[in-house]
């Protein structure tokens, strides 16, 4: 099991601050407080949650590089007739 780990307060803003997130949202300073530790929190348990997949034994296992089992079969690219012709056409100014 990895160590606990704690994201501070610090780190917290600026995560907030580079996702553009506006964890306080306005809230008076002890609500605000209480958000981030929230937050905090929760970033915490995830990190901790992702730690345990890197205890995973992987030495077997071949690399994926894509989902797909198959590779795409091609097709032709050619325009076909939506049918909303009319309708978009009823809708222009």
């Amino acid at each position: 099991m990895p160590p606990n780990v704690s994201i501070d307060l610090k780190t917290v803003r600026r995560i907030a601050e580079l996702a553009r997130l506006d964890v306080a949202r306005g809230l008076p300073e002890a609500e605000a407080r209480a958000a981030e530790e929230k937050l905090a929190a929760e970033l915490s348990g995830l990190v901790q949650r992702v730690d345990i997949l890197a205890e995973a034994n992987t030495a077997n296992v071949e690399p994926l590089y894509s989902l797909m089992l198959e590779a795409p079969g091609d097709r032709p690219d050619l325009p076909r007739p939506s049918g909303l012709t009319e309708e978009l056409l009823s809708q222009a100014p």
